[in-house]
């Protein structure tokens, strides 16, 4: 799989960008995969907002979507904490998201 250093997952968040990186993506649009670890009231407001074609960007960790970006440029990052890989992803997805 493809390795990218911190830097560039930042600068691929920011610029909206599609990337792989191990356990960690982004692209275009949401979409859930059935093995994603969200809670049951962020599942309900990501496929909501999936649903109402409202999400233009949404960051994975593994199948999870861990943060989104809305089409009014609103951002939603669950607060959910997993796995220490996951957290840091989450707070690589807060910092490009900021």
């Amino acid at each position: 799989m493809p390795s990218m250093n911190r830097d560039d997952i930042v600068d691929a968040i920011r610029d909206r960008r599609a990337f792989l990186s191990a356990s960690m993506s982004g692209r275009a649009g949401g979409g859930l995969a059935s093995d994603h670890q969200l809670s049951n009231a962020d599942r309900d407001g990501y496929e909501a907002d999936v649903a109402r074609r409202e999400v233009v960007y949404t960051v994975y960790s593994y199948a999870t979507p861990i943060a989104w970006v809305l089409v009014d440029g609103s951002v939603r990052l669950p607060e959910a904490r997993y796995s220490k890989t996951t957290t840091r992803q989450q707070n690589i997805a807060r910092e490009a998201l900021a």
